[in-house]
């Protein structure tokens, strides 16, 4: 088997760093995407890749996209701007104030148009 070089396991480090910075340990996190703590180990070391059902629900859980995770490179990317917003959007707009919704409107469409 080739050496693994440091790109290879860009899911796994990012998994980790993700995890590290919410405090979350990698067997809670594990029990939360249906998933054994053993698997979770593996695919923080590079030893093996989730399929996309399990992909998903552990970007869902961390509130991140599976490209992140995957190491594209999303800085200045429109498009997976607009997708994010677009599913936090369609997450949370139910409980946000009426304020908070202009608010965002505003940021959207300045304040001349959302009004």
């Amino acid at each position: 088997m080739m050496a693994n070089t440091q790109n290879d396991n860009i899911f796994g480090e990012r998994l980790a760093e993700c995890l590290e910075k919410r405090g979350v340990k990698q067997r809670t996190f594990a029990k939360a995407v249906g998933v054994t703590e053993v698997s979770m180990s593996r695919y923080i070391n590079g030893m093996r890749k989730p399929n996309t059902k399990v992909l998903t629900r552990i970007a869902n859980e961390l509130h991140v996209t599976s490209d992140m995770l995957l190491g594209k490179d999303t800085a200045n990317d429109p498009e997976t701007a607009f997708n994010l917003t677009a599913l936090l959007a369609n997450d949370y707009a139910s409980r946000w104030t009426r304020e908070q919704r202009l608010e965002l409107m505003n940021i959207i469409f300045g304040k001349d148009e959302a009004r």
